[in-house]
């Protein structure tokens, strides 16, 4: 249920920014597009999948924190790229390796429940089975 919630503002956040960067443009005159694509570029604001792709690096990372899954070192990083808000990111072969990571995590997490099920489900049903005998006998 909370992946839902986080998928949501994940997509809240994209649709803000993209139609920001949309507003922008759309006022514009067209002679005008190229120097507001090229300040904006100079400014904080980044393109769309520049910030998809940090907003996606935040939440995995979130994920690992929580799942106690260890997190990249400092030498994973994208080191040439330059941001303006100083923000680290990752190369997309660590987030996919992190990723990977924490799936496996929730997987063995999620691992007793299906060990469980088919224990509750005897449970019940010899529990109905004896409430059907034992009222059939008491007649």
């Amino acid at each position: 249920m909370f992946f839902w919630i986080r998928w949501l503002r994940y997509e809240c956040a994209l649709w803000r920014i993209h139609h920001r960067y949309a507003r922008k443009l759309k006022r514009a005159a067209p002679a005008e597009r190229e120097s507001i694509e090229s300040e904006m570029a100079q400014t904080e604001e980044w393109p769309l999948e520049e910030k998809r792709y940090l907003t996606e690096q935040r939440i995995i990372m979130k994920q690992a924190d929580r799942l106690l899954v260890p997190t990249p070192s400092l030498s994973d990083i994208n080191v040439p790229e330059y941001h303006p808000r100083n923000v680290i990111k990752y190369k997309p072969e660590v987030l996919k390796r992190l990723r990977d990571e924490v799936r496996k995590e929730q997987r063995a997490r999620r691992e007793w429940i299906v060990h469980l099920a088919p224990l509750v489900i005897g449970i019940i049903g010899a529990l109905s089975g004896l409430v059907a005998v034992w009222q059939h006998t008491s007649r």
